[in-house]
């Protein structure tokens, strides 16, 4: 499974058969709910292409240990605001390249048993956010939503 983060998330251009997009897709409405009257900006979860604004179309899972008569879908978006690389000043298109990044930070001091401890930088590279939407079907017509932002 690593191995497919790890190729996933080293394109930084997307890879829509897998479910994988580069940027944050904010036209879209990822779970129906922000817009229920125009599935025009919903993603693609069925394979029905609801057309419109959003491009999005979700990738089928089959993960280990799922019941019969349930299905799981996922998108998964970088939150940039365009594709490319994450570390650049700019974007694939030309703009100002934004995304949301965790990097290193600073320790607080403490003292323990007399001694004091001082504030210590914490290093390591900037690493960007992911949002995964999952949604799972189940067999009596039951539709529930997963979202998870997570650093890889």
């Amino acid at each position: 499974m690593s191995d497919l983060f790890d190729t996933l998330f080293d394109d930084n251009d997307g890879n829509a058969a897998a479910g994988y997009f580069a940027t944050t897709a904010d036209n879209c409405d990822l779970t129906g709910t922000r817009t229920p009257d125009d599935v025009a900006d919903d993603v693609d979860w069925l394979g029905d292409d609801p057309g419109g604004d959003c491009n999005m179309v979700a990738f089928e899972a089959a993960p280990a240990g799922v019941a019969p008569g349930f299905t799981v879908r996922y998108v998964i978006n970088r939150v940039c605001n365009a594709a490319g690389d994450p570390n650049a000043v700019f974007a694939a298109d030309g703009s100002v390249m934004a995304c949301s990044r965790l990097a290193g930070g600073e320790s607080e001091g403490s003292t323990r048993g007399g001694a004091s401890y001082g504030n210590l930088p914490l290093t390591a590279e900037a690493q960007t956010y992911y949002r995964i939407t999952t949604r799972i079907d189940g067999p009596r017509n039951t539709v529930r939503f997963v979202q998870a932002l997570v650093v890889i």
